[in-house]
C-alpha cells in the first residue's frame, strides 16, 4: 500500500483528524521535493480534495475553502464552506457557476416556462440576455412569446437596479389587453416603484394587490416585498404595531434588505422610541456594511435627537464622499446647519451640490438659507426654479410668498425660516431614501 492509498483509506474510514495531519505533510512534501515524485499530479489533486473535505468535516471552513480547487465537485464543497461561514453572497456566486455549468441548459430545454428559476438566475447575477437566450431557445419550435421576453427584460432591469426602465417595461406589459390587471404584473410594478423611491405610488399598487388577494401574503409566505409593502401601508395608516410585525418578519426572512431596517426605524420613530431606532440603525451598518445609505440612515436618527446632531455630521460627510450622487445626506446636513444657524455653510454646501444636481428640494432649501441671509432676490430666483421643477411644492410657494411680502413691506431686518419647515420639504417623509454576519435579535415591538 503506497502513500496515496493510505490517504484514501483514512478518508474512506472517515478518520478526518488523522487525514488532516497526514495530507498536510504529504502536500508539503510534494511542494518541496521537485526532484522526487511523492504523488502523481492526479493523486496530488485528489489528495487536496480529501484534505479539503477533512477540513470541512472538522468545521474548519475557511481553511477548507482555501484548500479546494475549481472542479465541479470541489466547487460544491466551496459552496458549502462559504454557506457555513455565512458568506451568502459568495456562496450563491459559486452555486450559480455550479448550476449554470451543469444543469441549467438541460433544465430549460425541459422547462422553459420555469419563471421562478429564471428570477433566481437573475438574482444570482446572470445577465438578462443570457437568461433570455436560455429560456427562449428552450421554447417549442414555432412558439413566440412576446410577453415572456418582456417579463425577463423587466426582471433583469429590476435586478440591475435600473428601476425607472424596469418600471417602463412592466407598464408597457400592463398596457396590453391580454395582460391587463394581472396580479403578478401589478406586484412587479409596485416593487419597481418601491425601489425607485416612489413610495406613495408603490403603496397604491400594493393596495390593489391586497384587494385582489385579500391577504398580501396568502399566496407566498416568503414574499419579502409583500411584507415590506404591507408594513409600509400599515404605517401610513398609523397602525404602527401591525406595521412593525410585518417589517420584522421581512427582516427575519431577508436580514440583508436595507428597506427592512428603514421600515423598522420609521416604526420606532413614529412611536418615539429613538433609542431603539438608533440601535436598529447601528445593526444595519453592522449587517449591511458601511455604505452611503446605511451611514445616512444612522445619521438621520442621530439628527433627530437633542444634542446629537454634531455626532451625525461625520457620518453624513463620509456618506457624501462615498456616493456623491446620493442626495439624502446633503438634505440632512443642510437641516442640521439650519438648526445651528450656520447659513453661510449651508449655502456653500447647497451651491456645491447644484453644480452637479438640480432637484426641487435643493433649490428650495438654498432659497430658505438665502432668505435668512437677506439675499431676497436670489432667494426668489431659487424658489422659482424649485416651483418650475415641482409646481406642487408647498414649501417653495410659502417661501416665495414670505419673501415677496417682505419686499413689499420693506422690512430692514431679516428673519429666520422656521427650521421645522425645512424638514421634510418636498412633502417627503423622514428617512425615505431615493434608492431603496450577526443574527438579528430585534427588540419586541410592544
Amino acid at each position: 500500500m503506497n502513500l496515496f492509498d493510505n490517504i484514501k483509506q483514512l478518508h474512506d474510514s472517515e478518520l478526518f483528524q488523522d487525514l488532516k495531519q497526514l495530507a498536510c505533510i504529504v502536500l508539503t512534501l510534494c511542494d518541496n521535493n521537485l526532484d522526487t515524485e511523492v504523488l502523481t499530479l492526479p493523486q496530488k489533486y485528489q489528495c487536496m480534495v480529501f484534505y479539503g473535505n477533512a477540513l470541512y468535516q472538522l468545521t474548519e471552513y475557511m481553511k477548507a475553502e482555501d484548500s479546494l480547487t475549481s472542479d465541479v465537485d470541489v466547487k460544491y464543497k466551496i459552496y458549502l464552506c462559504l454557506s457555513q461561514m455565512k458568506q451568502y453572497r459568495e456562496s450563491m456566486s459559486v452555486f450559480y457557476f455550479l448550476v449554470y455549468g451543469v444543469d441549467v441548459l438541460f433544465f430549460y430545454r425541459e422547462c422553459p416556462f420555469a419563471l421562478e428559476a429564471m428570477q433566481g438566475l437573475l438574482g444570482l447575477g446572470v445577465k438578462g440576455v443570457d437568461v433570455a437566450a436560455l429560456v427562449m431557445n428552450g421554447l417549442p419550435h414555432g412558439i413566440s412569446c412576446e410577453w415572456l421576453s418582456m417579463w425577463i427584460k423587466g426582471n433583469a432591469l429590476l435586478q440591475s437596479r435600473e428601476y425607472t426602465t424596469a418600471l417602463s417595461t412592466f407598464a408597457l406589459m400592463d398596457s396590453k389587453t391580454y395582460l391587463k390587471d394581472n396580479i403578478q404584473l401589478i406586484s412587479a410594478i409596485a416593487e419597481a416603484r418601491f425601489y425607485d423611491g416612489q413610495y406613495s405610488a408603490a403603496l397604491s399598487g400594493f393596495q390593489r394587490v391586497n384587494k385582489r388577494r385579500n391577504n398580501a401574503n396568502s399566496l407566498d409566505p416568503f414574499n419579502i416585498e409583500a411584507y415590506l409593502l404591507k408594513g409600509t401601508s400599515l404605517l401610513d395608516l398609523k397602525q404602527t404595531q401591525d406595521s412593525a410585525l410585518h417589517i420584522q418578519e421581512a427582516m427575519r426572512l431577508a436580514p440583508h434588505r436595507f428597506e427592512a431596517y428603514l421600515g423598522m426605524i420609521n416604526c420606532y420613530m413614529a412611536s418615539k422610541r429613538t433609542r431603539d431606532a438608533l440601535t436598529c440603525a447601528g445593526k444595519a451598518i453592522k449587517t449591511l456594511g458601511s455604505s452611503s445609505r446605511t451611514l445616512t440612515l444612522y445619521a438621520s436618527v442621530l439628527s433627530k435627537q437633542q444634542n446629537m446632531a454634531m455626532k451625525a455630521k461625520p457620518y453624513l460627510e463620509k456618506a457624501m464622499k462615498m456616493d456623491p450622487n446620493f442626495l439624502e445626506p446633503v438634505y440632512i446636513m443642510a437641516e442640521i446647519l439650519a438648526k445651528e444657524h450656520q447659513y453661510v455653510k449651508g449655502i456653500e454646501l447647497l451651491r456645491k451640490q447644484l453644480q452637479t444636481h438640480s432637484t426641487c428640494r435643493l433649490h428650495q432649501m438654498l432659497a430658505d438659507f438665502l432668505t435668512n441671509t437677506n439675499e431676497h432676490q436670489e432667494a426668489l430666483d431659487q424658489y422659482s426654479i424649485a416651483l418650475s421643477l415641482d409646481p406642487s411644492n408647498s414649501r417653495a410657494k410659502e417661501g416665495m410668498e414670505r419673501v415677496e411680502k417682505h419686499n413689499d413691506v420693506g422690512l430692514e431686518n431679516g428673519y429666520d425660516v422656521d427650521v421645522e419647515d425645512m424638514d421634510n420639504s418636498d412633502n417627503e417623509n423622514d428617512y425615505e431614501f431615493s434608492d431603496v454576519e450577526s443574527t438579528w435579535s430585534e427588540t419586541e415591538f410592544s
